[in-house]
């Protein structure tokens, strides 16, 4: 979640597009220098299978796993600018997609999915109080001691759909929306912090708005209405 959150991608993105580079950049260079010949001995002792070298292994996987196999077995089909910035789109896309199907497959994310579909940079994460924006990606992140996160770790394991709120009868899973914007017990506090049209006809889109929301004020009230729910859960 903390990518999402902040939009970037993890460094192992860099470091294999860095790997590619460089042996794209001895494989084209003139074959009198060292790392030339050094790099043709070990494309030859892997062929012979008497030594596989690990660094070789990956920058095929990385080829492969990009569809380039193509400048696997020829890295003079391509140029070095070329080379970069499609590999670099390519991990970036593919690192995409694994993180949005990691997100649609895991319950801990179930509400996290609903306002986050992006991997790009959050604006409340702006926000000049730095306290209050700790506190709202702690909620979001589901760094918090609501029941749906408490009753759902390794020692309890209760099954999602019992891991209802203790304070009220309303027989609902105790999670962000239920908190945030329908526990009767919160309600005081609810009507205090947020906008009457987050209070009507409250559902997961109005959630989703909310969380989304580039308003500085709006966010400031959501981060007190928040520390209000943590003060009752610590």
């Amino acid at each position: 979640m903390v990518y999402g959150e902040t939009g970037t991608i993890p460094l192992s993105i860099i470091i294999e597009s860095r790997m590619v580079c460089f042996w794209h950049k001895i494989s084209t260079g003139l074959n009198t220098k060292l790392s030339y010949r050094l790099l043709y001995l070990l494309n030859k002792l892997n062929n012979i299978n008497r030594y596989s070298s690990p660094w070789l292994i990956n920058i095929e996987r990385i080829l492969s796993t990009c569809n380039m196999r193509n400048i696997w077995l020829d890295p003079k089909s391509c140029k070095p600018n070329w080379l970069k910035n499609e590999i670099t789109q390519k991990l970036t896309n593919i690192y995409k997609q694994t993180w949005l199907n990691e997100i649609n497959r895991k319950s801990s994310c179930i509400t996290y999915r609903t306002f986050k579909t992006q991997l790009i940079f959050e604006n409340y994460l702006m926000f000049p109080e730095h306290i209050k924006r700790i506190t709202i990606t702690k909620f979001r992140c589901r760094n918090s001691k609501i029941p749906v996160v408490v009753l759902g770790r390794s020692i309890i394991q209760i099954p999602y759909e019992n891991r209802t709120c203790p304070l009220c009868n309303q027989n609902e899973i105790g999670d962000e929306f239920h908190y945030i914007l329908k526990c009767p017990v919160f309600q005081i506090q609810r009507q205090r912090y947020l906008e009457n049209h987050y209070l009507i006809d409250p559902d997961r889109e109005k959630l989703s708005e909310l969380f989304q929301s580039e308003d500085f004020d709006i966010l400031r009230r959501l981060a007190n209405l928040i520390t209000e729910i943590n003060r009752i859960f610590k």
